[in-house]
C-alpha cells in the first residue's frame, strides 16, 4: 500500500504521497497516524495493469442492500446463466477460439426456458484484438475501453462479457421473488467492468 503509485482515497482526504518521498522521522510518523486514524469508506484492490477498473470494495454495507432468501419461502422460478470457450489453435502470435454462452430458467424442477447463442469463433492476433474487446466492451457498457486484457486472457475475457450481458437479458424475464444464478459472480473477479455488473444489480 505505501508504495502505491495510486491515490488512496479516505474520507476525502487524498493521500497520495509516497512513504520514502517524506522527509523526517516527525513528518513520516504524522503522515501513519493519518491514515491509522481515518476509517476508509471503501478499499480499492487494482490487480494487474491490464485491468480497467479496480476492485471496489464499500466498508459500510447495509442490511437494507441485500434480500433474505427464507427456506420456507423459496423462489417462484430460478435462472442460471453460464459460458464456455476454449482454444481451437494456437500459432502463438495469433488464436482461433470459440465461446458460447447460454442460460435457462426453471420453476420448480422443470425448465421453463432455454436461451442459447450461437457458437462464436473469434481470431485473437495483434490485429483483431482491441477492436474484437473494443466491439463487446460497447456493447456491454456503452462505453469504449481505456485498457485490454492480455492476449492470452481475451478469450476468457470475451466470454466473461457475453456472460454478463445475456444475464442482462435473462433478468428481465425474471419477477421480484426470482433468483438469477450467474457463474463466478461469488468470486472476487475483476474481469467484468464495475459499471456493468452495478447496472445489473441496480436493475435486480
Amino acid at each position: 500500500m505505501w508504495g502505491s503509485h495510486k491515490p488512496i482515497e479516505r474520507r476525502g482526504i487524498k493521500l497520495d504521497r509516497k512513504l520514502n518521498e517524506i522527509q523526517g522521522l516527525e513528518e513520516a510518523t504524522k503522515f501513519i497516524r493519518t491514515l491509522m486514524d481515518e476509517e476508509p469508506t471503501h478499499i480499492e484492490v487494482q490487480e494487474s495493469h491490464d485491468e480497467e477498473e479496480a476492485l471496489r470494495i464499500e466498508t459500510a454495507l447495509s442490511e437494507k442492500g441485500f434480500h433474505l432468501l427464507s427456506e420456507r419461502t423459496p423462489a417462484q422460478r430460478v435462472a442460471a446463466v453460464d459460458g464456455g470457450s476454449f482454444t481451437v489453435a494456437n500459432g502463438r502470435s495469433f488464436v482461433i477460439g470459440a465461446l458460447r454462452v447460454g442460460g435457462c430458467i426453471f420453476k420448480g424442477d422443470v425448465v421453463t426456458e432455454e436461451i442459447l447463442s450461437p457458437l462464436k469463433m473469434v481470431n485473437i492476433s495483434r490485429a483483431t484484438a482491441q477492436a474484437l474487446y473494443t466491439k463487446t466492451h460497447v456493447e456491454a457498457t456503452g462505453k469504449i475501453p481505456k485498457a485490454f486484457p492480455s492476449h492470452d486472457d481475451m478469450l476468457g475475457r470475451l466470454r466473461t462479457m457475453e456472460e454478463w450481458m445475456l444475464a442482462r437479458e435473462v433478468l428481465k424475464k425474471l419477477s421480484r421473488e426470482d433468483v438469477l444464478l450467474i457463474d463466478g459472480s461469488l468470486k472476487a473477479s475483476m474481469s467484468v467492468p464495475h459499471g456493468l455488473i452495478r447496472s445489473i444489480c441496480e436493475e435486480a
